[in-house]
């Protein structure tokens, strides 16, 4: 997880996509030499000024786990809900 502080959500979802595409570029080995891909899935969430930090790391790992489903090594991102409107009677 890494959290970035005075960021815009554009600008973390372009951070997320660098990371991601330096480490789809890596390759380990196995004990047996066999070469092993690295691929990423990351989840970007922007905070909406008012909510706890726990509902930001949520929504961010729900994200993540929405690029792991939706095909893995790719960045997916999941917006604050929108504020319920409240009615006003006279």
């Amino acid at each position: 997880m890494a959290a970035l502080s005075g960021t815009a959500q554009q600008d973390g979802l372009m951070v997320a996509e660098r990371l991601r595409a330096r480490l789809e570029g890596l390759t380990v080995r196995a004990g047996d030499g066999t070469a092993i891909a690295v691929t990423a899935s990351f989840g970007v969430a922007q905070w909406d000024g008012n909510e706890k930090a726990d509902s930001v790391i949520d929504r961010a790992d729900r994200a993540m786990y929405t690029a792991k489903h939706n095909g893995r090594n790719r960045v997916d991102v999941l917006a604050a809900p929108m504020p319920s409107a409240h009615t006003v009677s006279a």
